[in-house]
C-alpha cells in the first residue's frame, strides 16, 4: 500500500525513536549536501573530487540497508 506524505507510523515502521531518527536523518542529509557540493564542483572541474559523490552516495545506501534492510520492496 502506498502512503502519502504524512505517515504517523513511520517511526514504528523504521523501528526507531524520534531522537535516533533525527540524528540518523540529519547525518545523511548532511552527506547528501556534500554529494551535491562535490558533484557540482566536479561537473565544472572534473579533475577534482573524482568519484567522491559516487562513494558518498554508496555509503548512504550501504548504511541505510544495514539499518533498514532493503526497503524498496516495501515502497512499491
Amino acid at each position: 500500500m502506498k502512503e502519502g506524505i504524512v505517515n504517523f507510523k513511520h517511526l514504528d515502521n523504521a523501528k526507531s525513536t524520534y531522537l535516533k531518527h533525527l540524528l540518523y536523518a540529519t547525518k545523511f542529509n548532511c552527506i547528501s549536501l556534500l554529494i551535491f557540493i562535490t558533484g557540482l564542483i566536479h561537473s565544472f572541474l572534473p579533475f577534482l573530487f573524482a568519484y567522491t559523490p559516487y562513494k558518498l552516495a554508496k555509503y548512504i545506501v550501504t548504511e541505510t540497508e544495514k539499518h533498514l534492510g532493503r526497503p524498496e520492496e516495501e515502497i512499491k
